[in-house]
C-alpha cells in the first residue's frame, strides 16, 4: 500500500470552494482504490473539512497561534505589504516540526502539495527521495502573474525542484513548458453526474462574492433585459470573499429595482437542487483554472455564458455549441442571456450538448489518470 499525503494549507476547515472539493474528491477516490491517505491542513479554525472525507482518511490540522505581541503583529503587516511569506518567518519552527513528525509517522511515500507558496514547508521536511507533485488550481497565466508579482524568488525555485507540476488543462501545460523544465502533467478536476435540470426560468451563478468573479457585471447585464422577461429570475450563490463586495452587489439590485427578480444567496449545500431548478448558467468570471461550478452546470444540462477572455471558461464553453462566449463588457453578455431566455428549445439543445461534452471528466476517467501518474513515479516510491 502506498502512503500518500495531501498537503493543503489553504482553506480546508469548514470552508466551501473548488479547491476544497478537489481535496475531498481526490482523497476519497484514492483511498477507495487502496491507497493510504493523509491530509494535512494548517489553520487556526477548529473543525473538519466542509466536504465529506472518508473515515479511513487521516486528517491533521497542524494549527498555530497568531496571538503575538504588538511589535510582531506590526512586522507581520509590513511583511504582507512587501509580499514576504510572514507565516513562514514567524511559525517556521512549529510548522516544520509537526509536518516532519507526521511524514515520519505515516511513512509517507508521496506528497501532493496544493499551493506553491507552501512548498517551503514540504520541501524542507519531506523524507529524502520522496517524490512531490505540485498542483496548480488556477490557470498558467495566474501562476506566471503570481510568480512575477511576488518578491520571493524561492517559490519559483521550489517549483522547479518538484517531480511533477500538475495543471488542469493541456493548454496550461504548453504555456508553462516555456518557463519550467519539470515534468508537467494535465489532469482535469472530477465533474460529478448531476440530475438533469427542468428548465425553469432561472439564471444561476454559483461562485463566491469576489471582485474577480464579477457578479456586479451579471447584475448590470440582467438589468438591461429583465423588463423583457418579467417571469425570469437571477440567483447568485456563494460565500463572501472580497470584503464589502456582496453589499455592493446588493446595492446594485436595489438601485435597479430588481429586488423581486435578482437574489443574492449564501453558499448552498444542495447544489443539485439549485441547478435542477434553472435554465441558464451565467459565468462572468474574470479568470479561472477549471471552474467546478461551471462544469457541474453543464453536467446538469444547462447552457452556459462566459467571457472569451476568461481562462478555463473559454476552453470548457464551445461557442454556439454548449453555450456562448462573449466579448468583455455588459452588453454582449446581456444579448446572449436574452437569446437563451427567449428560446427554450435552444436552451435544451445546448444543454444536451453540454452534458455530452462534460462526460469526459467523469470520476473514473480522471482518477485513472491520477493513478497512472502515481504509478509512473514507482521507481521513487
Amino acid at each position: 500500500m502506498k502512503s500518500i499525503c495531501l498537503v493543503d494549507f489553504g482553506y480546508v476547515v469548514n470552508s466551501v470552494g473548488g479547491a476544497e472539493r478537489v481535496l475531498a474528491d481526490l482523497a476519497n477516490n484514492l483511498y477507495t482504490r487502496g491507497y493510504k491517505i493523509t491530509i494535512i491542513a494548517c489553520e487556526e479554525k477548529v473543525g473538519e473539512p466542509y466536504y465529506h472525507i472518508n473515515e479511513g482518511v487521516k486528517f491533521y490540522n497542524i494549527s498555530y497561534s497568531k496571538e503575538l505581541a504588538l511589535p510582531v503583529r506590526i512586522l507581520r503587516k509590513l511583511f504582507k505589504i512587501m509580499r514576504i511569506d510572514y507565516g513562514y518567518v514567524f511559525n517556521k519552527r512549529t510548522i516544520n516540526k509537526k509536518l516532519s513528525n507526521i511524514f515520519k509517522e505515516e511513512e509517507v511515500d508521496l506528497v501532493i502539495n496544493f499551493f506553491p507558496a507552501d512548498l517551503c514547508y514540504v520541501m524542507a521536511n519531506k523524507p529524502n527521495n520522496i517524490p512531490v507533485i505540485e498542483m496548480l488550481h488556477g490557470s498558467a497565466r495566474w501562476l506566471e502573474k503570481y510568480l512575477d508579482s511576488t518578491r520571493d524568488i524561492s517559490i519559483e525555485n521550489r517549483i522547479r525542484d518538484v517531480d511533477v507540476l500538475h495543471v488542469l488543462l493541456p493548454s496550461y501545460k504548453e504555456m508553462l513548458k516555456k518557463r519550467f523544465n519539470n515534468r508537467i502533467e494535465a489532469i482535469p478536476n472530477i465533474v460529478p453526474n448531476m440530475p438533469r435540470c427542468n428548465y425553469a426560468k432561472k439564471i444561476v451563478y454559483l461562485s463566491r462574492y469576489d471582485i474577480d468573479k464579477q457578479v456586479h457585471l451579471l447584475i448590470e447585464a440582467f438589468y438591461k433585459i429583465a423588463y423583457r422577461f418579467p417571469e425570469w429570475q437571477l440567483h447568485v450563490y456563494g460565500m463572501e470573499y472580497t470584503k464589502g463586495y456582496k453589499q455592493y452587489c446588493q446595492s446594485l439590485v436595489q438601485k435597479y429595482g430588481l429586488q423581486k427578480s435578482a437574489f443574492l444567496h449564501e453558499s448552498v449545500d444542495n447544489v443539485n437542487r439549485v441547478l435542477k431548478d434553472a435554465s441558464v448558467c451565467a459565468f462572468p468570471s474574470k479568470y479561472e483554472g477549471f471552474p467546478l461550478a461551471l462544469t457541474e452546470a453543464m453536467s446538469a444540462g444547462l447552457p452556459c455564458i462566459g467571457y472569451k477572455s476568461c481562462s478555463g471558461v473559454n476552453e470548457l464553453i464551445i461557442d454556439g455549441v454548449n453555450g456562448f462566449l462573449v466579448s468583455d463588457g455588459i452588453d454582449s453578455f446581456a444579448i446572449k442571456m436574452a437569446a437563451l431566455m427567449g428560446d427554450e428549445q435552444l436552451c435544451r439543445i445546448m444543454g444536451t450538448n453540454a452534458t455530452n461534452i462534460i462526460k469526459k471528466y467523469n470520476e473514473d476517467l480522471v482518477i485513472n489518470q491520477w493513478i497512472e501518474l502515481i504509478n509512473s513515479l514507482g521507481n521513487k516510491l
